[in-house]
């Protein structure tokens, strides 16, 4: 894991991030499915079966065959190694390796210890992400229904008691230096994609997330969240959510037709001119192609 866990600093972010904590356990499970049945074949050799005598005479002449045709080994320059080639880790599999250790480095911390002293981080977040999903809130048009104002207004205080929201103030509290790597981590796990394996049903589906990014986005209510943030975290959580819509778009499932260009030309000056940031080329970069997509398919 990184070397100082760092944090994040509003509860407007716990779908970005907190829903990475609750995934953290999964993969852990999901690859154990059969296991032992695929060890019993791996070293298992099928049952002998009766051989004629045409088999007995083919298998001589295969072993011969074989023998005659069999490569000499080659033997390294003196002085050298021959180097094997390392397997690579599945991409995913290190996501949740980090994810797992972030939880390790929460549930180390004297302050989450005693907040959650009869449960630990990945199950009481387990919790939070399940409320969060089940409750998204309306991301575009809210003016169009009645009380929708409202409701995206205190969304977050509706859908989490005040024992979470407490719980999350002090992690964003303690938490403060790594905000650029751990959004970007949780981002990757909140947009792996529904074809992804989620065996506890932690991960939001794909079109919970695509709500959450377009409520902060283009909504009322969603934006006085983020303007009420340091903005560090506006700008990153804003970009995030950029291209979440943007993927959904992409997918042809940007079902609200939430307009991008008018955030996109915003956040990308904004972002630019802050000092802060250690990935600011990398953002202002995405957010440039993000923009051409749009520009170019409305000509």
């Amino acid at each position: 894991m990184m070397a100082k866990k760092k944090g994040l600093s509003n509860p407007i972010i716990l779908f970005l991030v907190i829903i990475g904590l609750a995934g953290a356990g999964a993969y852990y499970f999901w690859q154990s499915d059969n296991l032992q049945e695929k060890v019993q074949k791996m070293i298992s050799p099928p049952l002998d079966q009766p051989k004629t005598a045409e088999d007995q005479e083919k298998g001589a002449y295969e072993i011969k065959e074989e023998e005659t045709t069999k490569q000499p080994e080659v033997a390294a320059p003196e002085g050298q190694q021959i180097e094997e080639p390392q397997p690579q880790e599945d991409p995913y599999a290190q996501m949740e390796k980090e994810m797992a250790e972030y939880f390790s480095y929460l549930d180390g911390r004297e302050y989450i210890r005693k907040l959650l002293q009869k449960t630990d981080s990945y199950s009481r977040f387990k919790k939070v992400i399940r409320k969060l999903a089940a409750s998204p809130p309306t991301p575009s048009g809210e003016s169009m229904v009645k009380g929708g104002i409202a409701r995206n207004a205190t969304h977050f205080y509706r859908v989490l008691g005040r024992d979470d929201l407490f719980l999350i103030k002090e992690i964003i509290s303690k938490e403060r230096k790594s905000l650029e790597f751990d959004l970007k981590m949780f981002y990757r796990w909140a947009t792996l994609g529904d074809s992804y394996p989620n065996p506890e049903n932690i991960r939001p589906k794909s079109d919970v997330v695509y709500r959450y990014a377009g409520f902060l986005l283009d909504t009322i209510g969603g934006r006085a969240y983020l303007f009420r943030r340091p903005v560090a975290i506006r700008l990153l959580v804003s970009y995030y959510c950029v291209l979440i819509v943007h993927d959904a778009e992409k997918a042809g499932k940007n079902t609200y037709g939430i307009d991008l260009l008018p955030s996109i030309k915003i956040l990308k000056e904004e972002i630019g001119n802050y000092p802060e940031f250690k990935f600011t080329q990398e953002y202002v970069d995405q957010l440039n192609i993000i923009e051409d997509y749009y520009e170019q398919n409305r000509h």
